[in-house]
């Protein structure tokens, strides 16, 4: 006998969630079994295990391999891959469905514009974590394996967590290019552009952390203090730069191409349409976030406090030459006791 089972389809946030889930663990699966991943990490991995084995004095003297230490090798023997990693694979993953030919079949299936997009994003953070994660359970084996026990795995969390920042910063801006530019090779190109105006920007002295992309200070953690007081300074720049990449992925979700690639105009107008309703809201809001950050953090760097440039500085040290040179034979005060 044939039994007709009734269903009745819900599309909810419950669906949505669900959607963004399995999409999440379908690209990120997809990203740690590809090829050029696998080698990559194989290459890192052989860049960096001979170093920090090898790495045994520090200015002539016999140092422990302690964490600061290892992590100070990772981030320049291993990390660097990342900026390969993310770019390509934001890539790989905005053109994954269409390069197989099932972008009209994925497109119209009844997910919110948002969910696929996201996903993407999420995938692409996995990805840059989880092979900073490896790197790190690297260096504690090296350390165990040296026979030092004196592991730290919160300053190994903490650490390359605020390294993966940049790396995913950067991997946002590439996914929300290739949304915007809807060509691989036109989003690539306007990425190589992007990198190369950093370059630009510096040669001509123009390095505020406020106006270039996903840049911030660094808070080098130290043995002895820890992170210091630079942390703060830190957080509050990636936190400035994450609400904006906020905004340019609510753009880029507005911008989303479904079914057969539609003209820039009809493309403008359907974002201006999207855009009306919750969406528009949230872009509204995360770009008022954006603002106050941003004038927070002008207030603390050039209100507060006088804010150099590299030329700046170095014009600052040949007047502090030039001025004091008169003084420089004089008697000085020196240590005779310490208690």
């Amino acid at each position: 006998p044939v039994v007709n089972v009734m269903v009745t389809p819900t599309f909810n946030a419950g669906t949505s969630i669900s959607q963004y889930l399995r999409m999440v663990r379908f690209d990120a699966v997809g990203i740690f079994k590809s090829i050029p991943f696998l080698v990559m990490l194989a290459f890192g991995m052989v860049n960096f295990i001979p170093n920090a084995i090898m790495t045994q004095t520090m200015f002539e003297t016999p140092i422990y391999p302690v964490t600061s230490q290892l992590l100070e090798t990772l981030n320049g023997t291993y990390t660097w891959l990342l900026i390969i990693i993310a770019l390509f694979y934001a890539g790989e993953l905005i053109w994954k469905e269409r390069g197989a030919k099932l972008g009209e079949v994925t497109d119209a299936m009844p997910v919110s514009n948002w969910v696929p997009l996201t996903a993407k994003f999420t995938a692409l953070v996995l990805v840059v974590l989880c092979f900073q994660a490896l790197g790190g359970i690297t260096s504690i084996l090296i350390q165990l394996g040296k026979g030092y026990t004196l592991i730290e795995p919160m300053v190994y969390v903490k650490t390359l967590t605020l390294n993966s920042a940049n790396f995913i910063l950067l991997g946002g801006l590439a996914l929300v290019l290739q949304v915007y530019t809807n060509n691989k090779f036109v989003g690539f190109g306007f990425l190589i552009v992007f990198l190369a105006s950093l370059t630009a920007l510096n040669a001509m002295d123009f390095t505020h952390n406020l106006y270039i992309f996903g840049s911030s200070p660094n808070a080098q953690y130290s043995d002895m203090n820890g992170y210091g007081h630079f942390l703060v300074a830190q957080l509050s720049f990636l936190s400035y730069w994450a609400i904006c990449l906020v905004a340019l992925l609510i753009l880029a979700s507005a911008f989303w191409v479904r079914g057969v690639t539609p003209s820039g105009r009809e493309r403008l107008s359907l974002a201006k349409q999207r855009l009306s309703g919750k969406l528009g809201v949230a872009m509204a809001i995360s770009l008022l976030l954006f603002v106050a950050m941003g004038s927070y953090i002008f207030y603390n760097t050039n209100v507060q406090n006088k804010f150099l440039s590299p030329d700046e500085t170095i014009d600052l040290q040949a007047r502090y030459e030039k001025e004091l040179k008169k003084y420089e034979n004089l008697p000085k005060p020196r240590l005779i006791a310490v208690s």
